[in-house]
């Protein structure tokens, strides 16, 4: 017993060692980079930092070094790509956040974000909860249960009983209207959507640069939306993962 746990002490020290040693290798790269880099040599730079990238070793300080080594190269997309990189890992750094703002000047697709009031929140989320099928199942029965209490209100003597069909088949009638409207939002968000094929139809056009949401995956495809609202889908390849 004895003996294995010596094995084991010798075996721990080892690693650290190793790790040790890993660690001042990427060090001395990362100091490199930084020489290369204020030198102006700026590929020579990059090779550095991808080189401590590649092996796992992450970090925000390389992630931002690497991002000014792309914008000095005037290669803004790349530049913006670990700007979001580092700022990931340091989302409060001041200095990351102004030259990734900086960068973002540059990008060609201006996207300005498209405020949504909260009524159309509310409708858009209320419209979602149920299928078309459903909202059509509802619109029917409503229309059904409308119908008959103004039926009831046509032929009912006691004058409390009519006030009281009258109003239940307006409600009846106006959530009818609601139902049928869901329906209709639902099929027409579906009958709108594009799909991924190279043949389909060109919704707009994006520039290497431009920041997007991926929403699902289909294949090699990837439904996206960008800040202003549109929505539509890009070949994995044409992204990149922040």
């Amino acid at each position: 017993m004895t003996k294995q746990l010596i094995y084991l002490f010798i075996i721990s020290l080892f690693s650290i060692s190793l790790f040790s040693q890993e660690s001042n290798h990427y060090e001395s790269l990362f100091n490199v980079g930084n020489e290369a880099y204020s030198d102006g040599k700026y590929r020579e730079a990059e090779q550095y930092f991808l080189e401590i990238l590649e092996a796992d070793y992450e970090s925000a300080k390389v992630y931002f070094n690497l991002a000014n080594t792309y914008y000095k190269l005037d290669e803004i997309p790349a530049a913006i790509l670990y700007y979001e990189k580092a700022k990931k890992l340091a989302p409060q750094d001041p200095d990351i956040q102004f030259n990734l703002e900086i960068a973002n000047q540059r990008v060609t697709d201006k996207i300005d974000v498209v405020p949504e009031f909260i009524t159309s929140k509310i409708w858009k989320g209320l419209f979602s909860l149920f299928t078309v099928d459903t909202w059509g199942y509802f619109s029917i029965a409503f229309l059904f249960f409308s119908v008959l209490f103004f039926l009831l209100y046509l032929t009912l003597n006691n004058i409390a009983f009519r006030k009281t069909s009258f109003t239940l088949s307006i409600i009846g009638f106006v959530i009818t209207v609601i139902c049928y409207t869901g329906a209709y939002q639902q099929k027409n968000h579906l009958t709108n959507q594009s799909s991924p094929d190279t043949n389909g139809e060109k919704l707009f056009v994006l520039h290497e640069g431009t920041k997007v949401k991926v929403l699902e995956s289909n294949n090699d495809w990837l439904r996206i939306a960008i800040a202003s609202g549109n929505i539509g889908w890009l070949k994995k390849s044409d992204l990149r993962l922040i």
